[in-house]
């Protein structure tokens, strides 16, 4: 994948607060979907606007990877990657139609870069 890929930067889960640190500073949540496919096609991505203008909420489907990372700022950034196995047109017309989908994120527990309680810690913050 090129270093510039472009991604989808999900409303409403950006810079969101997690927890706290044992310093007392805020963890803070982020989320992206990255399109793995490289060109859409004009009229497909078309019939996916027209049908969510007329109130269809389809699904995406995605491989979803929990990295937690220390920038510069020094506090802790939690991002979720989900990366879009199918359903690149649905989020390409979503985004452009500033409308909301679903997605189905399958996301690794055992084996992966986080461990199973920051998963949960993550995916406990759409509870709130």
């Amino acid at each position: 994948m090129e270093p510039n890929t472009h991604y989808y930067r999900l409303k409403d889960r950006s810079a969101i607060v997690l927890d706290k640190d044992q310093d007392g500073d805020p963890e803070l949540g982020f989320e992206f979907i990255v399109p793995l496919a490289q060109s859409l096609d004009k009229a497909t991505l078309s019939s996916h606007r027209e049908r969510l203008i007329a109130g269809e909420r389809p699904t995406a489907v995605s491989l979803s990877v929990l990295d937690i990372k220390q920038p510069h700022d020094g506090l802790a950034h939690w991002c979720m990657a989900h990366y879009l196995l199918d359903g690149h047109h649905k989020v390409e017309a979503a985004a452009q139609e500033a409308k909301p989908i679903t997605l189905l994120a399958f996301i690794p527990i055992d084996g992966g870069i986080s461990r199973k309680e920051h998963i949960s810690a993550f995916l406990s913050s759409y509870l709130r």
